[in-house]
């Protein structure tokens, strides 16, 4: 016999292993494990969530979700509409939560978020002032800009754009991107 679990055919023999593998928390990747720490590796029958915790204890930090996606990329799956659709799932169900620092990073349920690393230094020119009218730039806010990315010792520009969107603190960005419109 076969059935269909998360978009694979699998032998009735790995049902029960299947559905103990969605269990959650109490399965083994997703037992406790220090944030940063060498992770056991995952066997093959793992679930997609199972792989977003794993990737996040291995990154050891609240991570946007393409960087969740970015790290199970490297881990071997693929898919990344299915990794974001398992984080929302997880976010949903307790196996996942989101960081005070921002809506848009995610760490495993449960679990202490691991402080986040002190900011970049980062050197900021004005070159044309904001609205006069409008509210200060913070966390959460899309926004527009042009710029050009220079290195501070030899004032080298590695890479200029215009309009650019992004929403601050969401994680998409380099962090000095952020930094730098705040």
């Amino acid at each position: 016999k076969e059935f269909r679990a998360g978009g694979a055919t699998m032998c009735a023999t790995n049902k029960k292993r299947a559905r103990d593998a969605d269990a959650g928390p109490s399965s083994e990747p997703f037992s406790k494990q220090p944030a940063g720490a060498a992770q056991k590796p995952l066997p093959k029958s793992a679930t997609i969530l199972q792989r977003v915790v794993h990737a996040l204890r291995a990154r050891g930090e609240a991570s946007s979700a393409p960087a969740i996606v970015k790290a199970v990329a490297e881990g071997g799956y693929t898919d990344g509409a299915k990794v974001r659709k398992a984080i929302k799932a997880g976010v949903t169900a307790g196996a996942l939560q989101t960081s005070a620092e921002s809506a848009a990073k995610f760490w495993v349920g449960g679990e202490p978020i691991p402080e986040a690393a002190a900011g970049p230094a980062v050197a900021t020119e004005e070159l044309s002032p904001g609205d006069a009218g409008g509210s200060p730039v913070a966390k959460g806010d899309a926004v527009a800009i042009d710029y050009t990315l220079s290195l501070l010792a030899t004032g080298e520009k590695v890479e200029a754009g215009k309009k650019f969107c992004f929403t601050v603190g969401g994680g998409d960005v380099i962090k000095g991107m952020d930094a730098g419109v705040v």
